[in-house]
């Protein structure tokens, strides 16, 4: 299915050559911030659905803001054995998804028809496109030839299927997290981890011990259980997009994103043993005598603060 996915992209881009620009990714080693709370670490622009179906996008990536996890950020959810592990592999793993996210997941796709994708499908749509994007991703992550344009073999250190794991892995903890908030986003993740859970209960466990919460990932059933049930779902909901089946394409996609009595019982826990949320100090720019001074702040509350006091907006 990888390699499918690779060749409908391909495809896509030869029918509508003569309208439409062919999607590329720009990685940003440095982005000064964003008049908003969080930091995005990646983003499919323009925000205009009748020009990214018509003309085209253009994806950026965000180093800095990838690269910006404290050293020992406490990592829950996660067996004690594969901390150093996920700690020394997040950031590559996350590099790749969130270039296939952008790029291959949302900059694929095309709606067919005059209407675009929030028209067609509502109040669905944002929810149901990241689930689309995010799914594309983790195949693409289980994909040598894409992994090698990222320098990742299985002769280099770290290896592919090493890459590969880290991204499935962090996938799962961060959807976990996700769990304590209810967006588009993290709806569209859940429903892809529900579909694992669902699909292969051998493949990924949450298990609960005492008021612990732990992810149970068999990374030997990644390729031959876990992608099978992530391709079927993709396709489906690849195919209602095509052909604009609202109907058919809300009702796939809830069976998996409903939050059922035993996930209820589970956010209980991941709201009490959740970190604190990261927060993101941003700097900012001043235009003095014709020059400009970049102003930085502390990483503290103060600092926080006092930047969002100075942006003045």
């Amino acid at each position: 299915m990888s390699q499918c996915i690779i060749q409908l992209v391909k495809a896509e881009k030869a029918s509508v050559a003569d309208t439409k620009a062919a999607g590329t990714i720009l990685h940003m080693e440095w982005a000064l911030g964003f008049v908003k709370s969080e930091s995005p670490a990646g983003i499919n622009l323009p925000n205009f659905e009748d020009i990214c179906q018509n003309i085209g996008s253009k994806s950026l990536g965000f180093g800095n803001v990838n690269n910006a996890n404290p050293t020992e950020e406490p990592l829950p959810f996660i067996q004690e054995h594969e901390v150093p592990f996920l700690r020394k592999l997040r950031e590559r793993a996350f590099e790749v998804t969130v270039a296939c996210h952008e790029l291959l997941g949302h900059g694929s796709g095309q709606l067919h028809g005059t209407e675009t994708w929030s028209s067609i499908f509502g109040s669905n749509a944002n929810a149901i496109e990241e689930c689309r994007a995010d799914g594309v991703a983790l195949i693409l992550l289980t994909c040598k030839p894409i992994l090698q344009i990222f320098g990742y073999t299985e002769e280099s250190e770290p290896s592919a299927d090493d890459l590969t794991y880290a991204g499935w892995l962090y996938f799962a903890y961060g959807t976990v997290k996700g769990v304590s908030t209810w967006d588009p986003a993290t709806r569209g993740q859940f429903a892809l981890l529900n579909c694992m859970v669902k699909a292969v209960p051998s493949f990924l466990q949450l298990k609960v011990t005492g008021d612990d919460l732990v992810i149970v990932m068999d990374r030997t059933k990644i390729i031959s259980h876990a992608l099978p049930a992530i391709e079927n779902l993709m396709r489906h909901i690849q195919v209602y997009k095509s052909t604009a089946n609202a109907t058919a394409g809300v009702a796939c996609f809830s069976e998996f994103s409903e939050v059922d009595e035993t996930f209820a019982d589970y956010r209980d826990i991941i709201v009490r043993k959740e970190p604190a949320r990261i927060q993101y100090i941003q700097p900012n720019t001043f235009l003095e005598s014709g020059h400009v001074r970049l102003q930085e702040y502390p990483a503290t509350r103060e600092g926080l603060t006092q930047s969002w006091v100075e942006r003045r907006v």
